[in-house]
């Protein structure tokens, strides 16, 4: 090994100063400097051979020095040679331990960087949602192929909403709320998404939800895969060596800048080495920042110092380290803002603030600021700004004195050393802690990833497996690192493997994706998906094969189902009697049943309506068109509008006469899913067309039988009305009168008989007695037959009459409402609704257990209605109706007004009362007498 000419150069130098220099003004620690410098070459033999040479001169030159050599040039010298071995023995320490945090360094990349390319080597990339805190980690790789750069993911979710197709984002947040809702769901969806520069890619995303012990999603981790270009992650997998090489780069030109400002002072030396032994992180932290503190207040000979660090979010200083101060300072100066006090005002202004005297300074106008510095017996503050490598500002590194000082330059440069080291400390502990983050992120992915992951060897070996890919095995993953791959594929699929593997070695290809069986531990096969490709050293050797292995049996259950139902789709189609056929969206026929090719191989020379798979259906119906078959153009018109989403369905019927029989065909036309095209059908309607002309035939018959009977109906209505009115008459004028007669001259007889005859008298007073009710009850039935106070007074007094003698007969409470009710109208419709009104209140006495009835007549320029209503228990009208047991009072009735052209309606249910509506019209000279005109 040879050491530069400038350490023998400055051996010499010292050498020769020396030499020349008094024995009482040599300065032998000035031998440091070569020894010193030896700290920037590599190797701990450069160090040990300058020591050894500078510890050596130290002597001869006080062997040759003028001047007398005496006990305390002796003393001085052998001070010096110590001082210049541990110096020696620290460089050596320092070079040791930077040694070691390179190599843990380089160790600890690589394993990152094995993990980064076996994520990136199959062209995924990752994602990390904290569901508490709503935010989002994209890796690189999952920006990129969203199209976004590095970093230009905004973390939130609104943003992932708008990168996503429209058409896909419902059904994505519908299976992620089902993921997060339901344990065993896990989030796996192919969809769309739509890049910043408009081109649309297709990705695979699969993710597992973590849980917190209560249950609640906390956590999803996933995967996001390009399945439309798999060659892009080798380029991602470059990008990501260049960056690490260039953070090496950094960490090691940091460390290098370390070393130099280790060798200002022994202090700062020996404080900067055990700093170097530390594993960084943010717990250490605390710690070794009050480790720094100590010594800065000893190479700056304060008596209190703090160091604070800037917190992002509010700008203000806190204190992370102290050492001198009361609890109550700490307290009021915790956060510092820009321009409060020295701290505050250098960090307003990025540079060093020296404040001599704090009473005399303007900085401390705030009285109570300065009070507190004060309190604890400070006089001068010295602030220097903490910033990391990039020169951003981090902290503040500051000291305190009790008495004002005029602090030198050489404690500024220590300072400014420490803040230096203060920084670089704190950046490296920030960068180990994101390091170990991210490797501990990528751990989890790994671990948790839904896919199954495989890691082998170029022969095949199995090195590290995760969890998804245990569990499609059935092994666990020290078994599965004892096994070899191959042993995993079923053996009629292995063949096929190999032969891809070896165009892999070859460099045939980059990757390959396969679907193979694997053979369980259970012996059971199982459907995956494997997507494999393979990693290879600078110098083309093959390192590993990496494997993206999915679980796909349920899909080829699913496809082995689908195939059934689309046999049974074909059988049912078949065994339709309609012709049947598919027309594509252009109108092109796509699929036919049996019965359509049938027919088609009948009607051969028929265009119009049947066509052979493939020809364009809207095209034979527009040359029917231009044929002159306008019955065509309405079939047309619909078709076009059910493909084009204007009408959901079409149906048409239409004939197709020959000369030898007549035939009907309904054609409907129904849309398939998606706007795919629509499914076309021709069903003949022959015979159910004539049917309906034998139907309407009968029904025309029919209705003019009702007719007549109808005009049946009412003129034996008027006759029983005829006759009831004879037999009242005859009631009245001859039976009755004659009964009277006989009542009479049973009295007499009683007035002519002697007293003594007394049994005689009773009989005859008796039969007297039954004669006079006999009269009374053939009166009654008289009236009952046909009430002449119709003809004489009309309705309302007839309707009057009768429910009070119905309330006398019966007990039940009774009201009568009579409105507007013509002065003219006819004895056949007052009969009419006289005769409703008997029918309904007899049915309320018999059937309804009703307390209370009332009766309302209305009339109208119209016509005149008679509504009955009670308040009894009513009926279900529904079920006597379908029973069949409509009750022949209720027939006659409806009979009675529908005579007259009125209507008839009854309204009742369980428990709720019964009304009855019947309105008869007026006759149209019963209109012009009532002053009104005819409706």
């Amino acid at each position: 090994m040879t050491i530069p000419s400038g350490g023998w150069i400055i051996a010499a130098v010292v050498f020769g100063i020396d030499l020349l220099l008094p024995m009482g003004y040599a300065v032998p620690m000035l031998y440091v400097l070569p020894i010193l410098l030896s700290g920037s070459l590599p190797g701990r033999h450069s160090t040990i051979l300058l020591a050894g040479s500078a510890l050596l001169l130290t002597w001869i030159g006080a062997a040759f020095s003028p001047g007398e050599l005496t006990l305390e040039v002796v003393t001085n010298r052998a001070m010096a040679s110590v001082l210049l071995l541990i110096i020696g023995w620290l460089l050596l320490l320092q070079k040791q331990s930077t040694q070691q945090i390179i190599a843990s360094k380089q160790e600890r990349d690589g394993s990152e960087e094995r993990l980064r390319l076996a994520m990136s080597a199959d062209n995924f990339g990752t994602f990390d949602w904290d569901i508490p805190a709503q935010r989002v980690i994209w890796s690189p790789e999952t920006e990129r192929i969203w199209g976004l750069p590095v970093g230009g993911f905004e973390g939130i979710y609104e943003h992932w909403r708008r990168l996503v197709h429209p058409d896909d984002v419902e059904e994505a947040e519908r299976i992620a709320r089902l993921s997060l809702e339901y344990p065993d769901i896990s989030y796996a969806f192919d969809h769309r998404i739509v890049r910043p520069d408009g081109t649309i890619r297709w990705i695979h995303a699969k993710a597992t939800t973590l849980r917190d012990a209560a249950g609640r999603a906390i956590r999803m981790v996933g995967v996001n895969q390009d399945i439309t270009e798999r060659k892009q992650a080798e380029e991602t997998l470059c990008q990501l060596n260049k960056t690490l090489e260039q953070r090496v780069a950094e960490r090691t030109a940091a460390l290098n800048d370390s070393e130099q400002q280790l060798k200002a002072d022994l202090k700062v030396m020996t404080v900067l080495n055990e700093l170097g032994q530390l594993s960084l992180s943010e717990d250490t932290k605390p710690p070794v920042l009050e480790q720094i503190l100590d010594a800065a207040i000893v190479v700056a000979r304060s008596d209190f110092g703090n160091i604070q660090l800037l917190d992002p979010e509010s700008g203000h200083l806190k204190i992370v380290a102290e050492r001198g101060f009361p609890d109550w300072w700490v307290k009021f100066w915790n956060e510092v803002p820009k321009g409060q006090g020295a701290c505050g005002t250098a960090l307003q202004r990025a540079q060093r603030v020296i404040i001599d005297d704090v009473r005399q300074s303007p900085i401390y106008t705030d009285e109570a600021a300065r009070d507190t510095l004060l309190q604890v017996g400070v006089c001068s503050v010295v602030s220097t700004p903490l910033t990391d490598r990039s020169g951003k500002l981090i902290g503040m590194f500051s000291t305190h004195y009790k008495t004002p000082i005029q602090i030198d330059k050489h404690a500024l440069a220590r300072l400014d050393l420490l803040a230096r080291q203060v920084g670089d400390f704190i950046e490296r502990a920030r960068t180990q802690t994101a390091l170990r983050e991210s490797e501990e992120r990528f751990r989890k992915l790994f671990e948790h990833a839904a896919e199954g992951i495989a890691i082998t060897d170029e022969r095949g070996n199995l090195l590290q497996c995760n969890a998804a890919f245990c569990d499609i095995t059935g092994y666990s993953a020290q078994e599965l690192v004892t096994r070899q791959f191959s042993s995993l594929i079923h053996p009629e699929d292995r063949a096929q493997n190999v032969e891809l593997v070896q165009q892999l070695l070859e460099r045939k290809r980059g990757w390959f994706r396969v679907e193979n069986r694997y053979l369980t531990k259970s012996g059971s096969p199982v459907w995956v998906q494997m997507h494999v490709s393979i990693l290879f050293s600078d110098r083309g050797r093959p390192l590993y094969f990496v494997a993206l292995v999915t679980d796909i049996t349920q899909r080829k259950r699913d496809e082995r189902l689908l195939q059934s139902k689309e046999a049974f789709t074909r059988e049912v189609l078949d065994s339709l009697s309609a012709h049947v056929c598919v027309l594509d969206r252009d109108g092109v026929i796509i699929r036919t049943n049996q019965p359509w090719k049938e027919f088609a191989q009948v009607n051969s020379d028929t265009l119009r309506t049947i066509g052979a798979a493939g020809d364009n259906y809207l095209e034979v119906c527009r040359r029917a068109i231009a044929d002159g078959d306008t019955r065509v153009l309405p079939i047309l018109s619909g078709i076009e509008a059910v493909l084009a989403g204007r009408q959901e369905v079409f149906s048409a019927e239409y004939p197709c006469h020959s000369p030898d029989e007549k035939r009907w065909f309904l054609l409907r036309v129904s849309p398939l899913v998606e706007s795919q095209g629509v499914v076309l059908s021709h069903l003949d309607i022959s015979d159910r067309k004539r049917v309906e002309e034998t139907l309407y035939v009968k029904q025309r018959e029919l209705e003019r039988s009702q007719a007549k009977l109808e005009e049946l109906t009412a003129k034996l209505l008027m006759a029983q009305e005829t006759e009831r009115r004879r037999l009242a008459c005859e009631l009245h004028d001859d039976i009755t009168q004659r009964v009277a007669t006989v009542a009479i001259d049973l009295q007499g007889i009683r007035s002519v008989t002697p007293g003594s005859e007394a049994s005689l008298l009773a009989h005859v007073h008796q039969a007297g007695k039954m004669a006079e009710q006999i009269t009374t009850d053939l009166q009654r039935l008289a009236h009952q037959l046909h009430p002449s106070l119709l003809e004489h007074v009309g309705l309302e007094a007839a309707v009057q009459e009768y429910v009070e003698e119905f309330e006398a007969r019966t007990g039940l409470k009774t009201k009568v409402q009579v409105r507007n009710l013509p002065t003219a109208f006819s004895l056949d419709r007052a009969t009419c609704l006289y005769r409703v009104l008997q029918e309904s209140l007899q049915n309320v006495r018999k059937h309804a257990s009703a307390t209370y009835v009332v009766i309302r007549l209305l009339g109208s320029i119209r016509g005149v209605g008679l509504c009955v209503h009670d308040d009894g228990r009513g009926f279900d009208q529904n079920h006597q109706t379908s029973n069949g047991r409509k009750g022949l009072g209720l027939i006659s009735m409806e009979e009675r007004v529908g005579a007259l052209q009125g209507t008839f309606r009854l309204k009742t249910k369980p428990d709720d009362g019964t009304e009855v509506h019947a309105w008869v019209p007026l006759g149209q000279c019963e209109v012009s007498s009532n002053g009104g005109a005819p409706a």
